[in-house]
């Protein structure tokens, strides 16, 4: 019953091991598109920052309380 749940444990964390081998090897190898996504994300993330610098002005409510 020991023997059954180490040898158990001892395959997943061989599987785990390749699996993180494989992830290592494909990150090395990167991806062709790889500078047009940074470009997109690049270019999300300035118009999220426009949109935000525009909306923050109108959300914020006025320092005065209302009676």
């Amino acid at each position: 019953m020991l023997g059954e749940a180490l040898g158990g444990k001892g395959r997943i964390r061989k599987y785990l091991e390749q699996a993180n081998d494989d992830l290592r090897e494909q990150l090395q190898q990167g991806q062709p598109g790889e500078s047009n996504l940074s470009e997109k994300l690049d270019r999300q993330s300035k118009i999220l920052n426009e949109i935000h610098r525009y909306l923050i002005p109108v959300t914020k409510s006025p320092e005065t309380p209302t009676s």
